[in-house]
Protein backbone atom coordinates (compact mmCIF):
# COMPACT_ATOMS: atom_id res chain seq x y z
CA UNK A 1 0.00 0.00 0.00
CA UNK A 2 1.72 3.76 -0.79
CA UNK A 3 1.35 5.83 2.02
CA UNK A 4 0.30 9.60 0.84
CA UNK A 5 -0.73 12.70 3.09
CA UNK A 6 -4.08 11.39 3.24
CA UNK A 7 -3.54 8.19 5.05
CA UNK A 8 -4.28 7.54 8.54
CA UNK A 9 -1.64 5.00 8.37
CA UNK A 10 1.32 7.54 6.93
CA UNK A 11 3.52 8.62 9.41
CA UNK A 12 6.29 11.43 9.77
CA UNK A 13 9.88 9.94 10.18
CA UNK A 14 12.53 11.89 11.35
CA UNK A 15 15.85 10.24 11.09
CA UNK A 16 18.10 10.63 14.21
CA UNK A 17 21.95 11.41 13.09
CA UNK A 18 23.75 8.55 14.60
CA UNK A 19 26.34 9.12 17.16
CA UNK A 20 29.74 9.11 16.19
CA UNK A 21 30.62 7.81 19.73
CA UNK A 22 29.87 3.88 18.37
CA UNK A 23 32.57 4.30 16.17
CA UNK A 24 36.35 3.84 17.45
CA UNK A 25 37.62 7.29 18.23
CA UNK A 26 41.30 7.46 19.47
CA UNK A 27 42.30 11.29 20.51
CA UNK A 28 44.34 12.08 23.91
CA UNK A 29 43.58 15.50 25.80
CA UNK A 30 47.08 17.04 26.06
CA UNK A 31 49.03 17.56 28.94
CA UNK A 32 49.63 20.26 31.97
CA UNK A 33 52.09 19.04 34.21
CA UNK A 34 54.14 22.04 35.81
CA UNK A 35 54.26 23.23 39.44
CA UNK A 36 55.10 26.82 40.82
CA UNK A 37 56.52 28.02 44.13
CA UNK A 38 54.75 31.83 45.07
CA UNK A 39 55.40 33.60 47.98
CA UNK A 40 52.15 35.68 49.18
CA UNK A 41 50.08 37.48 47.62
CA UNK A 42 51.16 36.46 44.51
CA UNK A 43 49.39 36.81 40.53
CA UNK A 44 49.62 33.82 38.84
CA UNK A 45 51.39 34.26 35.11
CA UNK A 46 49.43 32.58 32.21
CA UNK A 47 49.83 29.15 31.72
CA UNK A 48 48.55 26.22 29.21
CA UNK A 49 49.04 22.71 28.50
CA UNK A 50 52.46 21.89 28.09
CA UNK A 51 51.39 19.48 24.80
CA UNK A 52 47.76 20.21 23.14
CA UNK A 53 45.18 17.21 22.07
CA UNK A 54 46.02 15.82 19.85
CA UNK A 55 44.70 13.40 16.36
CA UNK A 56 41.77 15.82 15.89
CA UNK A 57 42.33 19.89 15.42
CA UNK A 58 38.76 20.90 17.26
CA UNK A 59 38.32 20.93 20.73
CA UNK A 60 36.35 22.50 23.58
CA UNK A 61 38.68 23.45 27.23
CA UNK A 62 36.99 24.08 30.81
CA UNK A 63 39.07 25.02 33.46
CA UNK A 64 38.81 23.62 37.14
CA UNK A 65 40.90 24.38 40.31
CA UNK A 66 40.61 22.74 44.12
CA UNK A 67 42.53 24.77 46.82
CA UNK A 68 45.82 22.53 47.31
CA UNK A 69 48.12 20.22 46.01
CA UNK A 70 46.80 18.12 43.75
CA UNK A 71 49.03 16.27 40.68
CA UNK A 72 46.38 14.40 39.38
CA UNK A 73 42.32 13.95 38.30
CA UNK A 74 40.30 11.98 36.71
CA UNK A 75 37.01 11.29 35.44
CA UNK A 76 34.02 11.83 37.95
CA UNK A 77 36.19 14.53 39.79
CA UNK A 78 34.36 17.07 38.63
CA UNK A 79 32.24 17.38 41.62
CA UNK A 80 35.35 18.19 44.07
CA UNK A 81 36.62 20.93 41.87
CA UNK A 82 35.23 23.95 40.65
CA UNK A 83 34.28 24.82 37.08
CA UNK A 84 36.03 28.38 36.15
CA UNK A 85 33.11 30.65 34.46
CA UNK A 86 34.99 33.74 33.75
CA UNK A 87 38.10 33.18 30.87
CA UNK A 88 38.35 29.61 31.62
CA UNK A 89 36.77 27.92 28.17
CA UNK A 90 40.16 28.14 26.12
CA UNK A 91 43.76 26.56 25.82
CA UNK A 92 45.28 29.17 27.83
CA UNK A 93 44.29 30.13 31.45
CA UNK A 94 45.68 33.34 33.34
CA UNK A 95 44.54 33.12 36.84
CA UNK A 96 43.32 36.46 38.62
CA UNK A 97 45.13 37.21 41.80
CA UNK A 98 46.26 38.11 43.87
CA UNK A 99 46.25 34.46 45.54
CA UNK A 100 46.25 33.72 49.42
CA UNK A 101 46.67 29.95 49.59
CA UNK A 102 47.84 26.93 47.37
CA UNK A 103 45.57 25.82 44.48
CA UNK A 104 45.60 23.85 41.54
CA UNK A 105 44.44 23.94 38.24
CA UNK A 106 43.38 21.10 35.68
CA UNK A 107 41.69 21.55 32.32
CA UNK A 108 38.72 19.28 30.91
CA UNK A 109 38.80 18.64 27.27
CA UNK A 110 35.96 17.30 24.96
CA UNK A 111 36.18 16.85 21.42
CA UNK A 112 34.51 19.04 18.84
CA UNK A 113 33.42 16.96 16.19
CA UNK A 114 29.63 16.96 14.31
CA UNK A 115 27.69 14.11 15.73
CA UNK A 116 30.28 13.01 18.51
CA UNK A 117 28.65 11.94 21.35
CA UNK A 118 31.72 10.58 23.50
CA UNK A 119 33.23 12.18 26.99
CA UNK A 120 35.45 14.49 27.83
CA UNK A 121 39.05 13.84 28.85
CA UNK A 122 41.01 15.38 31.52
CA UNK A 123 44.77 16.93 30.17
CA UNK A 124 47.14 14.94 31.52
CA UNK A 125 48.45 16.27 34.93
CA UNK A 126 47.73 19.85 37.03
CA UNK A 127 49.33 23.36 36.83
CA UNK A 128 50.27 23.38 40.81
CA UNK A 129 50.86 26.79 42.52
CA UNK A 130 52.31 26.47 46.13
CA UNK A 131 51.42 29.79 47.46
CA UNK A 132 53.97 30.11 50.31
CA UNK A 133 55.61 32.16 53.37
CA UNK A 134 59.18 31.06 52.95
CA UNK A 135 61.65 33.54 54.23
CA UNK A 136 64.62 31.66 54.81
CA UNK A 137 66.06 28.20 54.07
CA UNK A 138 67.91 28.16 57.14
CA UNK A 139 71.26 28.79 58.06
CA UNK A 140 73.79 25.76 59.50
CA UNK A 141 75.95 26.51 62.12
CA UNK A 142 79.49 27.64 60.55
CA UNK A 143 82.45 25.84 63.07
CA UNK A 144 85.55 24.72 61.95
CA UNK A 145 86.07 21.37 64.19
CA UNK A 146 89.71 20.21 64.39
CA UNK A 147 90.22 16.29 65.19
CA UNK A 148 93.22 13.97 65.46
CA UNK A 149 92.86 11.25 61.99
CA UNK A 150 90.18 9.11 62.29
CA UNK A 151 88.22 11.21 64.77
CA UNK A 152 84.52 11.33 65.57
CA UNK A 153 82.95 14.76 64.14
CA UNK A 154 80.04 16.10 66.03
CA UNK A 155 76.75 16.69 65.34
CA UNK A 156 75.82 19.69 62.20
CA UNK A 157 73.09 21.35 63.23
CA UNK A 158 70.76 24.23 61.66
CA UNK A 159 71.97 27.92 63.55
CA UNK A 160 68.56 29.08 61.91
CA UNK A 161 65.29 26.86 60.69
CA UNK A 162 64.14 27.43 57.36
CA UNK A 163 60.37 29.10 57.46
CA UNK A 164 58.18 28.04 55.25
CA UNK A 165 53.86 26.82 54.69
CA UNK A 166 55.70 24.15 52.64
CA UNK A 167 57.14 20.67 53.61
CA UNK A 168 61.17 20.53 52.83
CA UNK A 169 63.11 16.98 52.44
CA UNK A 170 66.99 17.56 53.15
CA UNK A 171 70.18 16.32 51.18
CA UNK A 172 73.55 16.58 52.77
CA UNK A 173 76.74 16.95 50.64
CA UNK A 174 80.22 16.97 51.36
CA UNK A 175 83.82 18.15 49.48
CA UNK A 176 87.29 17.38 50.63
CA UNK A 177 89.15 20.35 52.21
CA UNK A 178 88.07 23.33 53.78
CA UNK A 179 85.49 25.50 51.52
CA UNK A 180 83.83 28.78 52.08
CA UNK A 181 79.62 28.29 52.08
CA UNK A 182 77.89 27.49 48.76
CA UNK A 183 76.90 30.91 46.98
CA UNK A 184 75.14 29.41 43.94
CA UNK A 185 73.20 26.20 42.93
CA UNK A 186 76.50 25.01 41.51
CA UNK A 187 77.31 21.74 42.72
CA UNK A 188 79.29 19.86 40.72
CA UNK A 189 81.93 19.96 42.89
CA UNK A 190 80.19 18.07 46.13
CA UNK A 191 79.69 14.89 46.51
CA UNK A 192 76.28 13.60 48.10
CA UNK A 193 77.01 11.54 51.56
CA UNK A 194 76.13 8.14 51.43
CA UNK A 195 74.11 6.37 52.61
CA UNK A 196 71.69 9.45 52.05
CA UNK A 197 71.74 11.77 54.50
CA UNK A 198 68.29 13.57 54.65
CA UNK A 199 67.74 14.87 58.50
CA UNK A 200 67.53 18.03 59.38
CA UNK A 201 70.88 17.34 60.77
CA UNK A 202 73.92 15.21 60.32
CA UNK A 203 76.08 13.42 62.15
CA UNK A 204 79.25 12.46 59.76
CA UNK A 205 80.84 9.22 60.72
CA UNK A 206 83.44 8.47 63.00
CA UNK A 207 86.96 7.77 61.27
CA UNK A 208 87.26 10.39 59.16
CA UNK A 209 90.58 10.09 57.62
CA UNK A 210 90.58 13.75 55.42
CA UNK A 211 89.58 17.47 55.96
CA UNK A 212 85.83 17.75 55.04
CA UNK A 213 83.14 20.31 54.33
CA UNK A 214 79.61 19.96 54.80
CA UNK A 215 76.75 21.81 53.08
CA UNK A 216 72.98 20.78 52.74
CA UNK A 217 70.49 20.75 50.21
CA UNK A 218 67.07 21.90 50.99
CA UNK A 219 64.14 20.92 48.35
CA UNK A 220 60.56 21.99 48.74
CA UNK A 221 57.57 20.41 48.24
CA UNK A 222 57.55 22.66 45.54
CA UNK A 223 58.95 24.72 43.36
CA UNK A 224 63.39 25.59 43.68
CA UNK A 225 65.54 24.40 46.42
CA UNK A 226 69.01 26.36 47.89
CA UNK A 227 71.62 25.79 49.89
Amino acid sequence: MRCNSHSARCQDTVLEPRCSARQIIEWSGGQIIDGRALRIPVDPEPFTLVSPPSDYTSFNYQWYFKNGIFNTVSIGDEASWTRITSGGSSVTYDPPGPLTTSRSYACLVSLNIPNYCGPPKWAIGTMMIGVHGMTSVGELVEATERLCNGGDPGIITQRVAPTSTLSFTYQWYYRVGLHPPIRSRNNRDWIPVTPAATGATYNPPAGISSTRTYSCWLQPSLGDGDW
